[in-house]
């Protein structure tokens, strides 16, 4: 009898743990699965110096108003700021832009003929090498790590990263698809992104309409005046110390802030993937920053120079012609 009663207990104590502890169990077994090996959870130290980048390859996508990823494939010169980006749309037909100085021309990528328009924006255009091709060090600053929690560390290449997506458009140079990176699981807090400090902070609660930030305090009721006391001997005056400066801001060339997942508080996370001589060759966001990815294919230190259309293909761009595009 007591034996039974005993067995009972412990499969009792087994539904128990199956319920609390069973999802938590399933994330660790699933991080086990993964085939990247582990590396010690630290910032990588360059073993050269990153080479100067004239030019680079790049790719990025990010969500559109309707929800759908748009894809934006480009080669850019960023002295000559010469451009050629093709941005993909899933509903919608997938466009070309080549763009120099101030003027640009675009056309379908499935149609011969090229219409002539001002230069647009896109994610990076006009961006500095710097900005889009970060060093480590430059996008996640030395004095700024103590706020940063490195989540996970893992040993990978840009060829394995890629080829885990869906999207199989993305061709990565041979010399690059083997390249060792190292990929750091960020978890910052929300005050140390740049793109999140001009948020205009919430003064007011809507549900009773009392001012959230601290009211200023009442004035102190009249009082009749008071002897002064008797003086009392200097003290010597305490110098002033020197302000210590704030850390610096990580400032991403990515992510679009989600305000509904932002106001939970909670810090961000961000993957980044590092090459040898410190340059950061992707960065992923998550939820709460658009879920946008970033990806240096290539850089080069000499000029980009593609073939403008001849200017027998090119035509004005008219209503019907952008109507065109847009279908």
């Amino acid at each position: 009898g007591v034996s039974w009663v005993i067995l009972l207990a412990l499969l009792a104590g087994l539904v128990v743990a199956g319920v609390y502890f069973g999802p938590r169990l399933l994330e660790l077994s699933k991080a086990e699965t993964n085939d990247a090996p582990r590396v010690p959870l630290a910032y990588p130290v360059p073993i050269a110096d990153p080479a100067p980048v004239r030019s680079a390859t790049l790719t990025v996508t990010r969500a559109s108003a309707t929800g759908e990823e748009v894809r934006y494939d480009a080669n850019i010169d960023f002295e000559s700021g010469v451009s050629q980006v093709v941005i993909g749309r899933p509903s919608s037909p997938t466009l070309e832009v080549r763009a120099v100085f101030d003027d640009a021309v675009v056309r379908r990528i499935d149609e011969p003929t090229w219409y002539r328009t001002g230069r647009g924006s896109f994610p990076f255009d006009g961006a500095a090498a710097p900005t889009l091709v970060p060093t480590l060090d430059a996008l996640v600053p030395l004095r700024t790590r103590a706020a940063i929690t490195i989540l996970d560390s893992t040993e990978e290449t840009l060829g394995a990263v890629l080829a885990d997506e869906s999207d199989s458009a993305t061709q990565v140079p041979a010399a690059a698809a083997s390249e060792p990176l190292q990929r750091l699981r960020l978890e910052i807090p929300q005050a140390q992104l740049a793109l999140l400090r001009d948020a205009p902070p919430v003064v007011t609660d809507a549900a009773d309409g009392v001012a959230a930030a601290e009211a200023e305090p009442a004035a102190e009721p009249a009082t009749a005046p008071e002897a002064e006391p008797a003086s009392a001997p200097e003290a010597e005056p305490v110098p002033a110390l020197d302000a210590v400066p704030e850390p610096p801001l990580i400032a991403l060339p990515i992510g679009t802030p989600d305000r509904d997942e932002l106001a939970r508080g909670e810090p961000v996370t961000v993957d980044v993937w590092v090459d040898q001589t410190g340059i950061v060759r992707r960065i992923d966001t998550d939820e709460a920053l658009g879920s946008e990815t970033l990806t240096v294919l290539s850089t080069s230190t000499e000029p980009w120079v593609p073939a403008f259309p001849e200017e027998s293909a090119v035509q004005p761009l008219t209503a019907d012609a952008l109507l065109m595009l847009g279908q």
